[in-house]
């Protein structure tokens, strides 16, 4: 199986996937090969862009909370956060003045907020015009187990500092990272269950197929990705990559994500399996 980051990794920055990226990876699963495309984004939004190449995959959506089969549009399995938990984080926020956008599977709707348009944090991430998002006047309304991550945005110290006190008080329920490559967001506080990650939702897709841990590839160029490149088989960093992801990794590739990096790197991974394919 090959787990693959989209933004900054398998997308370049105009948000599109490379000929030569979709044409590895589709003599990939012409020899077998699962692609597993694990992402920060939520499922529909990511499904509609790889879609577009005629490309299928497992989605490791939402960073992992949502397993998703793409030929059968079917949920495999999410992970949430517990709702005593979801309420007092959100009082630590509400302390800051930081207010989330929650990635929910509620009723249809894919992403949840008490959206103000004067609220700065929503700014590049939410607006009126979002589909699947459910306007709410109040988070605790809420059905349990049905929000898997819970995001805020603002500047570094004010999210490292939220960040910190929910590491402090749930070392052991709860998982936290900041995601740093999102230029119009800035930087993005990601809360989920302490399982709700890229790495742990791959193992237990593999054990479901059968693959094991030393099988698996992942390229990535994040914090969110940190953890795959580090455990995986044979763990992959972009160029581009932020600087403390590089040494985690077994290799970085040569090109970057404007490069075909992906499709660079797996076809010299992959070379004697694809080269009748590819013809190469």
């Amino acid at each position: 199986m090959v787990l693959v980051d989209m933004d900054g990794t398998l997308l370049n920055d105009e948000k599109n996937i490379s000929d030569e990226d979709v044409q590895v990876l589709k003599a990939l699963q012409e020899i077998g090969v699962i692609i597993g495309i694990a992402t920060g984004r939520r499922y529909s939004f990511a499904k509609a862009v790889i879609e577009r190449y005629g490309l299928d995959a497992v989605f490791f959506s939402n960073n992992g909370n949502a397993i998703w089969e793409m030929s059968t549009d079917t949920l495999i399995d999410s992970t949430t956060i517990r709702k005593e938990c979801l309420l007092d984080i959100l009082k630590m926020g509400y302390e800051k003045d930081m207010h989330p956008v929650l990635h929910a599977n509620y009723n249809g709707y894919e992403l949840i907020c008490e959206y103000d348009a004067s609220y700065p944090g929503y700014n590049g991430y939410v607006s009126p015009s979002t589909t699947n998002l459910l306007v709410i006047d109040d988070f605790a309304l809420l059905p349990d187990s049905h929000v898997m991550i819970m995001c805020y945005t603002g500047n570094m110290e004010k999210v490292q500092e939220l960040k910190d006190r929910i590491d402090e008080k749930y070392p052991d329920e709860i998982h936290t990272h900041i995601t740093m490559s999102l230029k119009r967001i800035g930087p993005l506080l990601e809360v989920s269950h302490i399982e709700g990650t890229k790495w742990h939702a791959a193992l237990k897709y593999a054990e479901r197929c059968g693959i094991k841990q030393e099988e698996i590839i992942a390229i990535g160029d994040d914090s969110n990705d940190l953890e795959m490149i580090r455990y995986a088989g044979l763990g992959i960093a972009m160029k581009n990559a932020l600087d403390f992801v590089k040494p985690m990794a077994d290799l970085v590739t040569e090109y970057d994500n404007n490069q075909s990096g992906v499709g660079r790197v797996l076809k010299k991974v992959f070379a004697e399996e694809l080269a009748n394919i590819l013809n190469e």
